[in-house]
């Protein structure tokens, strides 16, 4: 991220004072709204109002990747859960603005070949159903086949599911993200790929509780718009997941899904990779009026 940020010093709030470097990354080219970033260590920042709302910390650290010492900012994967203030109310504030950091950051030099395109590269839900917990990269050799990694929030990037110490990190930069891959390189096989099951949100599922005369608990994911066909699940409480009843009973074979929430309390189903070996339903809600 370069053009969209900078650096402040001596920042006066009130009675308050504290001389720490900050950060400010703007959220456009217009430079009138931003998010203020303190120094923590290092070449370390982490969102202030963040961190004061709601104990969330929205990383961003400084880099170098040139000689002539330009730096840019690479962010961290958390979200903000502040909303950006207005530039100018910064501004107005006992400040000095830097031209940079002043950090002693280390030139990092740019090993093409550690660098994976967004063309590349999937960012998945993790088999808990967590955004962005899971990754897969293509393999550049043979693109039906993969590489998954599973994301560790306490280093901040993600580990390859077999070898776990090929590492790899997401950047973000011009409104951009690419891959920067380890040094390490992987000593297990990569596996074939396989697009991500598509996640079925309302009014494409209809979940039927338990009732006094209803023993089991069922789900229904709808084929069509008019929900005139569908495929019919009943809840597994011991593996805490649904299966296709008819597919089991074909079969023996559980085609699975999973009822989730995303991070803003919304329902959605999750399916299974496998594929179903039965064929749509009538749906006909007097069967689960039971």
């Amino acid at each position: 991220m370069r053009g969209t940020l900078a650096f402040v010093s001596r920042v006066h709030a009130g009675e308050r004072k504290d001389s720490r470097l900050r950060l400010a990354i703007f959220t456009s080219e217009d430079k009138k709204l931003c998010y203020i970033y303190t120094h923590i260590g290092q070449k370390s920042f982490h969102c202030i109002e963040c961190k004061h709302k709601k104990y969330v910390y929205v990383s961003a650290s400084v880099c170098q990747e040139n000689p002539d010492g330009s730096e840019y900012i690479r962010l961290g994967n958390t979200k903000h859960v502040c909303k950006p203030i207005k530039f100018s109310s910064v501004k107005n504030e006992v400040i000095k603005l830097l031209k940079n950091s002043g950090l002693k950051t280390k030139v990092i030099k740019v090993d093409k070949s550690k660098i994976v395109g967004e063309a590349d590269f999937e960012l998945r839900l993790s088999k808990a159903g967590v955004p962005n917990g899971r990754m897969i990269i293509i393999d550049s050799k043979d693109r039906t086949k993969c590489y998954e990694y599973f994301y560790r929030k306490a280093a901040n990037r993600y580990f390859c599911c077999k070898c776990v110490t090929v590492s790899a990190v997401v950047v973000k930069e011009n409104d951009k993200a690419f891959i920067r891959l380890g040094q390490k390189d992987h000593t297990c096989q990569p596996v074939k790929y396989e697009a991500e099951k598509p996640i079925i949100r309302k009014p494409d599922f209809k979940i039927f509780n338990l009732t006094d005369t209803r023993r089991v608990q069922r789900l229904v994911i709808f084929t069509t718009k008019a929900q005139s066909h569908c495929y019919k699940y009943i809840y597994d409480s011991h593996n805490s997941k649904y299966f296709c009843s008819e597919c089991f009973s074909k079969e023996s074979k559980r085609v699975t899904a999973k009822h989730l929430k995303d991070s803003e309390g919304t329902e959605y189903i999750l399916q299974s990779k496998m594929d179903h070996i039965c064929e749509p339903l009538t749906f006909n809600k007097k069967d689960f009026d039971d």
